[in-house]
């Protein structure tokens, strides 16, 4: 059985996104933040998993929130690009380096694993990594504008 309809079985018609959902809506802006000690947490989780309440995310608090639409709020959403699309992208070199050399060299690159063994034993560990800080440095500035400027030219 696929695991969506064993998650439909389990909580029924009522998902338990569906309060947090609900929400959202107006007249439900400003709700009250409700802290949770440790124990309160994992009961609280445990019971969703269960089925037995729908109550996922308590709102956020007002205080110190950044103002939407903010100078703070685009720079906020385009560190949230650099860090998001950056660190990303340069996690998965190594994987990028290895279809690279697959694509070019189909002979010699048969397959991942074979791909990864090759480059470590012809050029150690660093060949991995070649070409991170381009990788860094161009989906750092891509995920930049595309996070900041989308909010921007959303409004």
């Amino acid at each position: 059985m696929a695991p969506i309809p064993q998650l439909a079985a389990m909580w029924g018609q009522a998902s338990p996104f569906s309060a947090a959902l609900n929400s959202m809506g107006p007249g439900h802006c400003k709700q009250e933040q409700e802290v949770l000690s440790p124990s309160q947490l994992q009961s609280a989780v445990f019971s969703v998993m269960q089925g037995k309440t729908g109550k996922v995310v308590p709102a956020a608090p007002s205080e110190g929130a950044i103002k939407m639409y903010s100078p703070e709020y685009y720079y906020t959403c385009a560190l949230g690009g650099i860090v998001s699309c950056g660190a990303t992208h340069t996690a998965v070199t190594p994987l990028d380096v290895v279809k690279c050399n697959m694509q070019t060299d189909p002979q010699k690159y048969k397959g991942i694993a074979s791909g990864f063994r090759i480059v470590v034993q012809e050029q150690g560990v660093a060949g991995l990594f070649r070409g991170w800080l381009p990788t860094l440095l161009g989906y750092s500035a891509q995920g930049c504008f595309k996070f900041g400027l989308y909010e921007y030219f959303k409004k």
